[in-house]
């Protein structure tokens, strides 16, 4: 499965969830500002902005059969 984390991915219990998922195979991406830089497997893919103006990309990784969290 693909998943989109729209924030909270860097900080608190985010990184666990996000290798949890990695290592269950899925693909992940993290929509983040980029302030923080957690220690994630390097598949992860991270997407840097702000959250009043989510870049096109990230809706279009959105849109695309993933689970957005």
């Amino acid at each position: 499965m693909r998943v989109l984390i729209l924030g909270g991915g860097t900080t608190l219990t985010g990184p666990y969830a996000i290798r949890r998922l990695y290592a269950l195979g899925h693909e992940v991406t993290v929509f983040h500002r980029g302030e923080h830089e957690a220690d994630l497997p390097s598949g992860v893919r991270h997407l840097h902005g702000d959250f009043a103006r989510v870049p096109r990309e990230a809706l279009e990784e959105a849109s695309h059969e993933r689970k957005i969290f």
